[in-house]
């Protein structure tokens, strides 16, 4: 449809109109199935401009209109709501949304949606620090998706399987797999993606340690850097910019795309949808970074608040660290002992190389060794 053009050409407000032109007619005819396809055309709109509630909505009424007999509109709908679903913080129901897509799937061959829902739960596990999990869907999404899975999908999966890697500490794995994608994308020409490579291979090397190579690629990220609030296709280079550079270190390149997710955080999207990292997490490891300690404690807060209640293991950890770690700096050594101890996510982490590792050393900072042997894991 036209509505899907506009979009690919990430013209988002001549695809709302044009496929709100044709959800009317749709209606005038009584034509339900023309009707589901143009309200998807409208959710992908929202969706690929990062309007994640209104996507969503959109793709709820699509789901309702379509028929699965007729097309795989409303399957294609639940797949992208699940997504949607991650990102303003739904992990649950985004499960739920990817789940139900892959049972319908059961009956219809289309390798294509099968994909997609694959890159939905291989998202939802990484940040339910299911790593196993999430391993599997991605690699399974790349296989079963075959020729027919787009490019798009490739750049959902391949960071999972990256993060997957570097914190079960196989940092040569994790460099691969972001290299693979680079290599993908510079073949194919195309300049915007062979960028947002930079940012993957980043992010692997700044965990590796190879600070060096990190910085290398985020300052060529930087020469590119555009600071306003991105779309869908965008934001890869703003969140792995952000999050390389704060593993790195690197105050003022993580500083460059602050304004950029903040504004994306204020208007309801919580979790990226391209790299697996929630916001606010994000935004006080850079303001920490820039010695604006109190914006750090609450943006840390929020973070921690945001990942229990959406059930994100992963983030509830990594915040917990970070807020820990700022309160110790500060001083507050209990309340840093609090802050570790409280954290609901630990006990799954522990099983995690990466996360024990880090787990273990500021516990040690801490003058609280973990006891290894402990069934708790108490600190």
């Amino acid at each position: 449809m036209m509505g899907q053009s506009f979009v690919l050409l990430r013209h988002y407000a001549a695809a709302e109109e044009t496929s709100r032109e044709a959800v009317a007619l749709a209606e005038n005819v009584g034509d339900a199935h023309l009707q589901a396809q143009a309200l998807f055309s409208v959710g992908l709109g929202h969706f690929s401009a990062l309007r994640l509630e209104e996507a969503e909505a959109e793709f709820a009424r699509c789901q309702e209109l379509s028929d699965p007999r007729r097309s795989l509109t409303g399957i294609a709908a639940d797949t992208r709501a699940a997504l949607a679903l991650v990102g303003v913080g739904k992990l649950a129901a985004a499960r739920q949304r990817a789940l139900a897509a892959q049972q319908r799937l059961g009956r219809i061959d289309s390798p294509y949606q099968l994909a997609w829902s694959r890159a939905s739960l291989a998202l939802i596990s990484t940040l339910e620090c299911n790593l196993v999990e999430a391993e599997q869907q991605a690699e399974m999404g790349l296989r079963e998706g075959g020729q027919s899975a787009d490019q798009l999908i490739s750049t959902f999966v391949t960071p999972c399987l990256v993060l997957s890697s570097v914190f079960k500490g196989a940092f040569d794995t994790a460099e691969e797999r972001a290299s693979s994608l680079f290599t993908e994308e510079e073949r194919a020409g195309r300049p915007r993606s062979v960028i947002q490579g930079y940012g993957y291979l980043a992010i692997a090397r700044a965990y590796a340690g190879r600070l060096d190579d990190c910085l290398a690629m985020l300052e060529k990220m930087a020469e590119r850097f555009n600071p306003r609030v991105p779309d869908l296709v965008a934001l890869p280079m703003h969140v792995c910019l952000a999050e390389a550079a704060v593993i790195a270190g690197e105050a003022r390149l993580a500083s460059l795309a602050f304004d950029s997710i903040r504004q994306l955080f204020e208007s309801g999207v919580h979790f990226s949808l391209r790299w697996p990292a929630l916001f606010p997490r994000l935004l006080g490891a850079i303001a920490a970074l820039r010695g604006e300690k109190a914006e750090a404690e609450g943006l840390l807060r929020e973070a921690e608040r945001l990942a229990l209640s959406s059930g994100a293991v992963l983030e509830s950890v990594l915040s917990a660290v970070e807020l820990s770690k700022l309160l110790l700096a500060a001083g507050d050594r209990d309340a840093a002992k609090e802050c570790l101890g409280r954290c609901p996510g630990r006990e799954t982490a522990l099983t995690v190389p990466l996360l024990r590792d880090r787990i273990e050393k500021l516990a040690a900072e801490l003058d609280e060794p973990l006891d290894s042997s402990s069934e708790s894991h108490n600190i």
